[in-house]
C-alpha cells in the first residue's frame, strides 16, 4: 500500500500509511464486520508502515518496489505519524471492462461515498 488513508473515523486521524502486509479474502455474504464495504466479496487487508515511509521494505522479502506518492502536495496535509499497524476491509467488483476494482465506503453512512484504491 502506498499513501492509503485510514478507514472509517482513523480517517480523520491525519495519517497515510505506506508499507506491506498480508490480506485474506472473504466469499459474498460471509463479512460480518461493520458498513465499510458493499455487496459482494471482501478482501481483509493488515499493514505495517515500512521503515523509510516509501514502502522500500517490499524489496527485501522479494516483492516488486513501491512507487512514490503521485501527489506530493496532497500527502503532506497528512502529516500525523500512522500506527503500528492498519487494517482494512475493501470491496473488490469487476468493473464493465472486466478489471477488478478495490474500494470501501466512507463519509456519513446515510449518503456513502466510495473510496477507490488504484495501482501505481
Amino acid at each position: 500500500m502506498v499513501d492509503l488513508d485510514g478507514q472509517e473515523f482513523r480517517f480523520d486521524d491525519g495519517w497515510r500509511m505506506t508499507g506491506s502486509g498480508t490480506w485474506s479474502l472473504s466469499e459474498p455474504g460471509s463479512y460480518k464486520g461493520g458498513n465499510t464495504v458493499g455487496d459482494g466479496s471482501v478482501v481483509h487487508v493488515e499493514v505495517k508502515p515500512s521503515a523509510d515511509g516509501m514502502g522500500n521494505d517490499a524489496e527485501e522479502v522479494g516483492q516488486s518496489p513501491s512507487v512514490a506518492p503521485s501527489d506530493p502536495a496532497g500527502a503532506a496535509t497528512r502529516t500525523a505519524p500512522p500506527p503500528e499497524k492498519a487494517t482494512w476491509d475493501l470491496s473488490v467488483i469487476k468493473s464493465k471492462s472486466g478489471e477488478l476494482e478495490f474500494f470501501f465506503l466512507t463519509s456519513d453512512p446515510d449518503v456513502r461515498d466510495k473510496y477507490y484504491l488504484s495501482r501505481g
